[in-house]
């Protein structure tokens, strides 16, 4: 019996393995569960429940989680690929303290994606509040959620979570 490749348990290694994965997104095929396992090297976990829903996650710490997941097309977007949400999880609901989970913070993860060849701009909110950065290059659009470190260092900026489409659709 083989046994299944480890899921990663560090912040910076499953980090590594999503920018590589982003970074030869291309289109649907990528997004399908298939392409993930062949981008992450581990094996993607399908929904029983016959919804379709697939996805990877895994423990860091006592505190945080990681998943990457399938989020359906929404419904003025029906029929386009499914879209895949990664994010860390903060178990105990105080999100006050991302250092945990910010070994690669938003510098390693925008030069990566702009060595990639996506082109970044700002998500402003109401009053030009930073809801994120959203990166593009040809059909696939990546929204970064971004967080301050802590209140130690409300400068430095983490990764807190990754929307990633690939529909090509009009993102205006």
């Amino acid at each position: 019996m083989n046994a299944s490749p480890a899921l990663p348990t560090t912040p910076e290694d499953i980090g590594r393995r999503i920018l590589r994965w982003v970074a030869d997104l291309r289109g649907p095929d990528d997004l399908s569960p298939d392409g993930i396992e062949r981008a992450l090297g581990v094996p993607v976990v399908r929904a029983p429940d016959g919804s379709g829903a697939y996805g990877i996650g895994n423990r860091i710490d006592d505190r945080w989680n990681y998943t990457l997941r399938s989020l359906a097309p929404s419904e003025e977007d029906a029929g386009d690929a499914p879209r895949m949400l990664f994010s860390f999880d903060d178990q105990t609901g105080r999100f006050d303290d991302f250092a945990p989970v910010c070994a690669l913070d938003f510098d390693a993860y925008a030069t990566a994606l702009r060595n990639a060849g996506y082109v970044a701009a700002f998500d402003l909110g109401p009053r030009d509040a930073l809801n994120g950065v959203i990166f593009r290059r040809d059909a696939v659009e990546i929204r970064m959620q971004v967080r301050a470190e802590n209140d130690g260092h409300p400068d430095h900026l983490c990764v807190a979570a990754l929307l990633v489409d690939v529909s090509g659709g009009d993102h205006a």
